[in-house]
C-alpha cells in the first residue's frame, strides 16, 4: 500500500515525454545466466543488466548490440580467474545463442545519432545510507556518464544510478531484491519507483521553467513530497533538476506546512556584539538574546540555516551586557602623575647660576696663591 501510494504521488507531480535522441534502459538481475565469451569458454553467473529499448538503438553498445552485462557473481568456468566486475555484450544475433563479447575496460560506448558517449560501470561500488527505518550497507552497480551533468534522469535526475547486486534483507520482513535501483539525490539516497532508467546523453540539452517547476526532453516535473522532503525543481546547466529541502514541521501539498526562519542581528557568531535572534519555529516564533553567563563567559546565539544555536564562548577580558568587553585602554594614576618630572620650555627657565659660580671659584684660588706667594717673600 505503502509503494502504491508512492507512484501515485509521484506520477501526479511529473511526467515522462521522452525525445527521439533519448534512450529508455531497463534494468535487469538476472540469476545464473550462461553466457559463452570465446570458444573454448563457458561461463555462468548471476548479472547486472542493461538493454536498450529505443529501436534507433539496435546495437548501442559499442556498436555490438543493445544489452550490457556486468557479472556480479561468478559460478562455474572453464577459465581460470574472477570475472566479477567484467562487461559483456550480447551481440544482436548471437552464434551459438550465448555468446558474449567481453569488454576490455569498465566502460562502453553508447551510439548516439550524432556522436558515441561512454557509459562507465563499476562493481563493486559499496554504499552505506539510511532506508526507512533501517539501513542499507551493500554492495551495488554504479552506472555513471561523466560526458553530461544530470546524464540519466527520473523523477530524480542524477550523473549516476546504483543496482543492488544481491538480495538485501533489512529485516525479517523487508527484504530488498536485487536489482532494486537507488538514485543520489539531494536529500540522499532514494529508491526507483520502476525498473526503467532515462539517459540523455544523446540529446543536446534543453530545458524551461513552467508554473510549478521546469520541463526538458524527457522530464515535465513540479514540486512534490517524499515524506518530509519537499522536492523542488528548475532549470541548471539545461536540465530540468531537483532540490530538496526537509520541512521540519512536514510536508504536504508540495510545500512544507511551516516555513521556519531564523536571523540574527549581529550576522554569525561575533561575541563582541550582543545580538538577537528572531524567527520561526516548529512550536511558535521565538527571540533570544545573548547573554552574560558568568563575568568572562557570553552566550552566543546564531543560526544555522532556519534553526537557531547557541555557544558559549569564553571572553579575553570580561563579559559585559551580553558581550565580551574590549581590552581595558592603559592611564597614568595621580601618584605617579605628580612625581614625574616635567620639563620647563626654555622661556620660562630660571638664569644659570654655574657660571657664575665656577668664576668666583676661579677668583678665589687665583687669590689664594697670589697670597701664598706674597708671603715667600
Amino acid at each position: 500500500m505503502r509503494k502504491a501510494l508512492f507512484l501515485l504521488v509521484v506520477a501526479a507531480c511529473y511526467a515522462n515525454a521522452m525525445a527521439d535522441c533519448a534512450e529508455e534502459f531497463y534494468v535487469h538481475f538476472d540469476e545464473n545466466v550462461y553466457m559463452a565469451p570465446a570458444y573454448t569458454w563457458d561461463l555462468r553467473g548471476d548479472v547486472v543488466a542493461l538493454t536498450a529499448r529505443n529501436s534507433l538503438h539496435e546495437a548501442a553498445f559499442n556498436g555490438a548490440g543493445k544489452t550490457l552485462t556486468v557479472l556480479v557473481k561468478q559460478g562455474d568456468s572453464s577459465w581460470a580467474g574472477n570475472y566479477e566486475g567484467n562487461l559483456f555484450i550480447r551481440p544482436l544475433n548471437p552464434l551459438p545463442e550465448a555468446s558474449v563479447n567481453k569488454t576490455l575496460s569498465n566502460n562502453v560506448t553508447f551510439q548516439c545519432t550524432s556522436a558515441n558517449k561512454t557509459i562507465y560501470a563499476d562493481y563493486p561500488s559499496v554504499q552505506s545510507f539510511s532506508y526507512g527505518s533501517g539501513k542499507i550497507n551493500a554492495s551495488f552497480v554504479k552506472f555513471y556518464a561523466d560526458e553530461r551533468a544530470f546524464g540519466f534522469g527520473s523523477e530524480y535526475s542524477s550523473d549516476a544510478f546504483y543496482v543492488l547486486a544481491a538480495d538485501y534483507s533489512i529485516s525479517p520482513n523487508n527484504v530488498l531484491q536485487a536489482g532494486t535501483i537507488f538514485y543520489e539525490t539531494p536529500a540522499g539516497f532514494r529508491r526507483l519507483a520502476s525498473n526503467a532508467v532515462r539517459y540523455k546523453a544523446c540529446c543536446a540539452g534543453s530545458c524551461a521553467p513552467t508554473a510549478n517547476g521546469c520541463e526538458s526532453e524527457i522530464l515535465s516535473a513540479g514540486a512534490w513530497c517524499d515524506g518530509d522532503w519537499l522536492y523542488e525543481y528548475s532549470c541548471a546547466q539545461n536540465e530540468c533538476v531537483p532540490s530538496a529541502q526537509e520541512c521540519l514541521g512536514g510536508c504536504a501539498n508540495a510545500s512544507c506546512l511551516l516555513q521556519l526562519t531564523c536571523t540574527d542581528s549581529d550576522n554569525g557568531v561575533n561575541a563582541e556584539v550582543k545580538g538577537t535572534l528572531d524567527g520561526q519555529a516548529v512550536n511558535g516564533t521565538y527571540t533570544q538574546e545573548d547573554f552574560c553567563a558568568t563575568d568572562k563567559i557570553v552566550v552566543e546565539h546564531y543560526c544555522e540555516g532556519v534553526l537557531p544555536k547557541s555557544k558559549r564562548i569564553e571572553c579575553d577580558y570580561a563579559c559585559a551586557d551580553g558581550a565580551c568587553a574590549a581590552k581595558p585602554s592603559a592611564t597614568l594614576s595621580p601618584s605617579a602623575a605628580q612625581v614625574s618630572p616635567t620639563a620647563m620650555p626654555p622661556s620660562q627657565q630660571g638664569p644659570d647660576y654655574g657660571f657664575y659660580a665656577m668664576v668666583a671659584a676661579l677668583a678665589i684660588l687665583l687669590g689664594a696663591v697670589a697670597w701664598w706667594m706674597a708671603k715667600r717673600k
